[in-house]
């Protein structure tokens, strides 16, 4: 250990987290810190049986924490009467997962930190078996096996499957929940089989008989250097049309010989692309490649430079250097997401850093504090790298003290946690167990919490315009956002006020009238042009809910997974409104498939459901499961526009869509790309200004993530768009500007725009 003054984080299973200080002088050998006693904490109790109501002993139960403190987690086993006790826990909601041998695995539970005799019945679990087999029915002897509910919502797309080791190719499938389900097998040189509506009954094994894979396309190429050397041993991916942006590690890859030839097997047909990585090289990369086992090997050639260098350091207004920091390198424009994620760089004792071998163009150096689980953005620079150069990205924290009182209707706001988020910030999130928090010394990046009378403060690391955001755990409240601008200077004064008029209620289950759990609610102001963003969060185990508001009249929607979403307008006064009860129904269900142009089932690709209502567009998003097929359950009873993306596979749009319709599919088309040079008023480059489509053939996209970009330094933006009739909406602050281009299928467009203030006021 170091020597001077430390603090210590002490944890134990089944105990709160405890901090205790500690002294080293430079020259003791060993310090006793005496007998540190630990306290249980805020608990979660609870009972884990089967529905004889026997304990299952040996359960593993996990508690991860939602909303506020969404990143906390912890485990515990259950006792030989499958009692359990989750300590240490933060004020808030936690869901709940309980894995048991022989059982299917629960999820669906939420409970609140303090909870008691929270009572979890697990029924038991089926199983699926069969046997894998090759094109001349011999035993595969090593593969994985993926099994999903079919009828599951939303954004989840599944896992990379259990991997299963058999001479004669048999494999099991435990402890699944009862219904149908879509299996996958998959293993090294061969395509995907994937069986839909495999039927699973609780305590019984499904036997799917022989599962017989067929072998993959192949890839055969050369990775070179920008002489047409041949560079040996560089790691070769791959990503296949619909799961871009899903990353298991287990993709088929390949790996250049000392001849610079590669070649990878097993790959599913349709559009791939590869990315090629060596550490004395920039990565490098190609698109589009159109697979088909029937045509024989797809050919391909990567070309690899020595790519730029990037140099900086990160420094207090006084020179001296910040530690604990780190600093992550990224195109501007977005690229496809190939490994674990951007490269990182940790700046030196003397604060200084430097990262290699980066691609040539614009690229965006940013800043990042945080721990080894979640990394925030504090501060970004976009700098140009070209070959055989370097470039100089340096960060200044100048730690502006931002500092205050929180008040509600007059009063002191004590317990409020007021958090400040660039217009440019963003999060990286990592897996592993959670650190022991260290007592913080002073004011925090970006965070703070009010005191008993209601003063706060914390630090920025440089000036500009930020968003707060103001949360109180201790009566679960939710508070209106606000934007700031705050000034290069020592400290900046920022009191917020808030009136006390509050919306209450709870959310519940029209039918049975059982709480709805992770609903989310959004309370929108009414303005005479339609709405405006207000307030917004999710509601408690209980299904309780809380948020602050000014006087007005406002829109209150309220959705959850397996409900239609609801709308009811409110006009707040002094006193608030209390006691609401918004009674949810349960939603349509609209299911279909999305299939590649060459009539292939796609998996993992984005699906959104738009309609209009009230003057703003709401959506539901899902991810189509490995066969393909795509399923909304929380849908009222209206039709909807149906959107679905994938970069490499292509887009499809299909316009009014019932629920309850039969036989929908959506088809990929291969779209385009626009090639943006963005101007403010003065003929300048428009560098940072965001770029999206607002329509194709009149059809407005705007919810679907993915149909965007942000301009480099040189005003410079391209991204892929679908093939049509294309609208472009192009912001930066007060500026904006629009343009309509048709884009053809493979095509990439050029255009030009110079934005406008949008207030009407002369531009300066």
């Amino acid at each position: 250990m170091p020597s001077g003054a430390l603090i210590l984080g002490v944890r134990a299973p089944g105990y709160a987290e405890k901090h205790v200080d500690a002294s080293i002088g430079e020259r003791q050998a060993e310090v006793d810190l005496g007998d540190v006693e630990l306290e249980v904490g805020l608990a979660i109790r609870g009972r884990v049986h089967d529905k004889t109501g026997a304990g299952i002993p040996d359960a593993r139960v996990w508690a991860a924490q939602r909303g506020e403190g969404a990143g906390h987690y912890t485990d515990t086993p259950t006792g030989a009467n499958g009692e359990f006790v989750l300590a240490g826990l933060r004020p808030g909601t936690y869901q709940l997962m309980v894995f048991a041998v022989g059982f299917a695995r629960m999820s669906e539970r939420a409970a609140e930190a303090g909870a008691e005799n929270v009572d979890i019945l697990l029924a038991p679990g089926g199983a699926i078996t069969g046997t894998v087999v090759d094109e001349s029915r011999s035993p595969v002897e090593a593969f994985r096996v993926a099994a999903e509910p079919a009828r599951k919502e939303g954004w989840s797309s599944g896992g990379p499957g259990e991997p299963k080791s058999s001479s004669d190719g048999r494999f099991t499938v435990e402890d699944l929940a009862e219904g149908p389900h879509v299996l996958k097998v998959e293993a090294p040189g061969f395509q995907p089989t994937v069986l839909s509506d495999v039927k699973v009954a609780a305590g019984q094994t499904a036997d799917v008989g022989t599962v017989r894979l067929v072998r993959g396309g192949v890839v055969r190429g050369m990775v070179v250097d920008r002489a047409g050397q041949a560079v040996p041993f560089a790691t070769v991916s791959s990503r296949a049309a619909g799961n871009e942006n899903v990353w298991y590690g287990n993709e088929p890859q390949g790996t250049s010989d000392g001849t610079g030839v590669f070649e990878i097997v097993g790959l599913r047909p349709g559009r791939v692309a590869l990315q090629a990585r060596h550490p004395d090289y920039a990565s490098g990369s190609v698109s589009n490649l159109e697979v088909d086992p029937a045509r024989g090997p797809t050919e391909a050639r990567i070309v690899l430079s020595r790519g730029g260098r990037i140099v900086g350091w990160v420094r207090k207004r006084d020179g001296s250097p910040v530690t604990g920091m780190k600093i992550s390198v990224g195109r501007s424009a977005g690229e496809p997401f190939f490994g674990s994620g951007p490269p990182l760089a940790e700046p030196g004792p003397d604060g200084s850093y430097a990262v290699s071998h980066v691609q040539d163009g614009s690229v965006e150096v940013v800043l990042l504090a945080g721990d080894q689980n979640r990394l925030s953005s504090t501060q970004s620079r976009t700098v140009e790298v070209r070959e055989g150069e370097t470039a100089e990205a340096t960060f200044t924290v100048r730690e502006i003290l931002v500092s205050g009182r929180v008040t509600r209707a007059g009063a002191p706001f004590p317990g409020a946690r007021v958090r400040l988020r660039g217009e440019r910030s963003s999060m990286m999130s990592f897996g592993g167990p959670p650190r022991i928090p260290v007592a913080p010394a002073g004011p925090q990046r970006l965070e703070g919490v009010a005191r008993e009378d209601g003063g706060y403060e914390l630090l920025v690391d440089e000036p500009g315009k930020y968003q707060v955001q103001v949360s109180a755990l201790a009566d679960k409240g939710w508070f209106p956002w606000r934007r700031v601008e705050v000034p290069d200077a020592d400290a900046y004064g920022l009191d917020l006020e808030f009136s006390g008029v509050s919306v209450s209620g709870v959310v519940v289950d029209k039918e049975t009238g059982e709480p709805v759990t992770r609903a989310s609610l959004s309370l929108f102001a009414k303005r005479p042009s339609g709405f405006s963003t207000g307030v917004g969060g999710t509601t408690e185990a209980d299904g309780q809910f809380k948020m602050e508001a000014e006087p007005g009249d406002f829109g209150l929607w309220a959705r959850a997974e397996g409900y239609a979403p609801m709308q009811t307008d409110l006009s707040l006064s002094g006193d608030g409104v209390s006691g609401l009860r918004l009674e949810l129904v349960r939603g349509l269900v609209l299911e279909g498939q999305v299939l590649d142009a060459g009539g292939r089932p796609v998996p993992g690709v984005q699906v959104s459901a738009t309609v209009a209502a009230d003057n703003r567009r709401d959506s539901a998003f899902a991810r189509t499961m490995p066969d393909g097929r795509f399923r909304f359950a929380s849908l009222g009873p209206q039709s909807y526009d149906l959107l679905a993306a994938s970069e490499l596979g292509g887009f499809a749009l299909r316009v009014g869509v019932t629920p309850g319709e039969e036989g929908v599919v959506l088809r990929l088309r291969p779209g385009g790309r626009v090639h943006l040079t963005l101007h403010d008023p003065g003929g300048r480059p428009a560098a940072r200004a965001s770029a999206r489509v607002r329509t194709v053939d009149g059809v407005s996209v705007e919810p679907l993530h993915g149909f965007y970009g942000s301009a480099d330094a040189r005003g410079v933006s391209e991204f892929a768009v679908p093939a049509g009739q294309i609208e472009l909406q192009v912001s930066k602050e007060r500026l904006t500007g629009t343009a309509t281009v048709t884009v053809g299928e493979a095509e990439t467009v050029p255009a030009e725009i110079t934005l406008r203030d949008a207030s009407g006021s002369p531009a300066r």
